[in-house]
């Protein structure tokens, strides 16, 4: 990825934890607001693995209106409630939260369209935004990157999810 025009990605939101020194070293996700008070998100960002939560509800926040992680612009609100999908078997159980807020967010929401017309096709560009590592074991950035992709058809992204769950990664 690269630094991203902070004007492109208006509904990109930074999940943190109150209360420590900053933004930047509480950030520990990313998310999308989809109306004003919800924000889509990881579901691994706010459950371990047994299923526990992973942070305390009452001190998450989520910050939306600055790409730069340090910087002095934005709205922060507080989290209300967190819903996601029922477990399934892995590797296809879905990696996906529903946050919702305390106050209205004062973004554009991302569009979100049932509108064939707008639905992905393999091969098709498509985009995505966020904090992540830029490199593995690397360091996160203070600006918000973006990163053009190319899209898989369902049956390669699936064939791809198989072979990567039968591998036996190393844990250090």
């Amino acid at each position: 990825g690269v630094a991203a025009d902070p004007d492109a990605w208006p509904y990109m939101a930074a999940l943190y934890v109150e209360g420590d020194t900053s933004v930047w070293q509480s950030q520990f996700c990313g998310g999308t607001v989809v109306t004003p008070r919800l924000v889509v998100t990881a579901a691994h960002c706010l459950w371990n693995e047994d299923g526990t939560p992973a942070h305390d509800q009452a001190v998450l926040r989520v910050r939306v209106g600055d790409a730069k992680l340090q910087g002095t612009v934005g709205t922060s609100a507080g989290v209300t409630a967190i819903a996601r999908p029922p477990a399934v078997d892995q590797p296809f159980r879905p990696d996906i939260a529903v946050i919702t807020v305390d106050r209205d967010l004062p973004v554009e929401p991302i569009l979100v369209s049932g509108d064939s017309r707008w639905a992905l096709r393999a091969g098709a560009p498509a985009w995505t935004a966020g904090w992540g590592v830029l490199e593995e074991k690397g360091a996160s950035p203070e600006a918000l990157q973006d990163v053009r992709l190319r899209t898989l058809a369902p049956g390669m992204c699936k064939t791809l999810v198989m072979a990567t769950a039968m591998v036996d990664v190393p844990v250090e």
